[in-house]
């Protein structure tokens, strides 16, 4: 299979559960990815756990992810159940949270 039918397969099981855009995008995007890499195990296969979690509400469909303590070396942020894949994106890369707090940072 291409890409583009994962994606939109798995976009067609993630709809009932209304993911925010980027947290269903963070984790289309793992899975896919994960598939293309050869690491099956981490790839589509997964999206029958994600289904059951989301419906037991184990995962937050729209969490609302923010910085709960912070020191000059780290920022501890409260993921609020996103799924995993989002939650990191957002720890790693600053997706909008980390990034405004590490531009109005007093030690810069």
């Amino acid at each position: 299979m291409q890409p583009p039918t994962l994606h939109n397969f798995l976009t067609q099981v993630l709809k009932p559960h209304c993911l925010s855009p980027e947290a269903q995008t963070a984790l289309i995007t793992h899975l896919v990815e994960a598939n293309l890499w050869g690491i099956d195990s981490h790839g589509l296969q997964q999206i029958i756990g994600y289904d059951k979690s989301l419906k037991s509400g184990r995962i937050n469909p729209k969490p609302q992810i923010k910085i709960i303590h912070d020191h000059p070396s780290l920022i501890r942020i409260d993921a609020d159940a996103a799924p995993g894949q989002y939650a990191a994106k957002v720890a790693i890369f600053g997706d909008n949270i980390v990034s405004k707090y590490l531009v109005n940072s007093p030690s810069k």
